[in-house]
């Protein structure tokens, strides 16, 4: 009898993780704000139709996406092809910073992402201090000073004047992420004037 029962409760429990593994998009459409960059300029939609459009304060992007357990992965109108980790529903990772964040609240640690001549260098002091440090070699280098605090998963640094950025620390690593807002009221449009009437037959 126990072994009847045990099997049942694998059948359902592989029935389960199947189910959930089969979602491809999302039940609604859904918004999700990018945080790292201290203004909310980058929007994420993510449509229930499978399409998704992504807004930035310069540029755009739009095409289809499909969920695999935590993975999300986008092909745009152009045919380029990305993978994003869907993170506890309610963040989608996006870059990944390289060094390990401890799970203490106040830590000592420098992460970075780097490519070619170009990156973002954080430095995380004990003393709940932070700098960020973006460079382009020979063009330029902006370092910005503040006060970081942590939340579970979530790093705020509030770098006063330049913004509060948003940090997700998933497994170690410290992520620029888009966070959901269920909130969220896409701007609209300034209605154009009614056409007046004209003479007519």
């Amino acid at each position: 009898m126990k072994r009847v029962l045990s099997f049942g409760c694998l059948a359902l429990s592989i029935v389960f993780l199947l189910a959930g593994c089969s979602r491809t998009a999302m039940e609604n459409d859904t918004y999700f704000i990018g945080t790292w960059d201290g203004q909310n300029n980058n929007v994420l939609q993510l449509c229930a139709d499978g399409t998704y459009e992504l807004g930035t304060q310069s540029s755009g992007d739009r095409g289809t996406y499909k969920i695999k357990g935590e993975t999300i992965t986008f092909v745009s109108d152009v045919g380029n092809e990305y993978e994003h980790r869907l993170f506890l529903e309610k963040y989608v990772l996006r870059t990944a910073y390289d060094g390990e964040i401890p799970q203490t609240d106040k830590f000592s640690v420098t992460v970075r992402n780097e490519e070619r001549n170009a990156g973002v260098v954080m430095e995380f002091s004990e003393d709940g201090t932070v700098t960020r440090q973006i460079y382009i070699t020979n063009v330029s280098n902006q370092r910005i000073s503040g006060k970081y605090t942590r939340e579970e998963e979530k790093i705020t640094c509030d770098f006063q004047i330049f913004g509060v950025f948003s940090f997700i620390v998933c497994d170690g690593v410290l992520y620029d992420a888009y966070e959901l807002d269920a909130d969220y009221v896409p701007p609209t449009q300034v209605p154009s004037a009614t056409p007046t009437a004209t003479g007519g037959a």
